[in-house]
């Protein structure tokens, strides 16, 4: 767990970013986890962070892998705020993580998720970008036989409640990430009541 504080800019606003990092195997399964873990959490971090509290306006999740030199996995909620209110809403990211550790998702929220990850592939699918880095993994990750494209929506569609819980336990540990606030460099956090 490392926590970092920053005081460099002007502008009265502040950013925060909570970083969930560890080794991870290389399968579609994880893959696919992955993908919906992302479109959950995104979809919590708005519903709470923006919605209910009116904290921020554009808070984000997203997650990726790579491969080389480990396999390892990156999960990542950032959002933008008024200095006074980052470690509030931080403390709502972590209870939005934990929800989804205690509870799972909703099916509903696993369901839009799921279509999210669908939809985001088959869009993607039209771009080169997807190609080259299909390629990529498929000749840096060993074992894999390419086939991988073929049965994602397998995978995606056999996705449950319970893998999302799963996955957001192993996944994102209270006791393993990076958080980083970017203040104000005249802001003095101390002070907020």
């Amino acid at each position: 767990m490392v926590e970092k504080i920053v005081h460099k800019g002007l502008d009265e606003k502040a950013r925060t970013r909570l970083i969930f990092t560890g080794p991870i195997s290389p399968t579609l399964e994880n893959d696919v986890l992955l993908d919906v873990l992302e479109n959950i959490m995104d979809l919590r971090v708005i519903a709470v962070l923006r919605e209910s509290m009116s904290g921020t306006y554009s808070p984000q999740a997203a997650t990726r892998w790579e491969t080389l030199p480990e396999p390892t996995y990156r999960a990542i909620i950032d959002f933008v705020s008024d200095p006074k209110r980052a470690e509030e809403l931080t403390t709502a990211a972590f209870k939005v993580i934990e929800e989804l550790q205690t509870n799972g998702p909703t099916e509903t929220d696993v369901n839009k998720a799921k279509e999210q990850a669908r939809l985001g592939r088959e869009k993607a699918i039209e771009e080169n970008a997807f190609w080259l880095g299909q390629l990529q993994d498929h000749l840096t990750t060993p074992g894999d036989d390419g086939s991988d494209i073929l049965r994602y929506e397998k995978a995606l569609a056999a996705v449950t409640v319970k893998d999302i819980q799963q996955a957001a336990k192993t996944l994102l540990p209270r006791d393993r990430y990076v958080k980083v606030v970017l203040y104000p460099e005249k802001f003095d956090e101390k002070n907020v009541k």
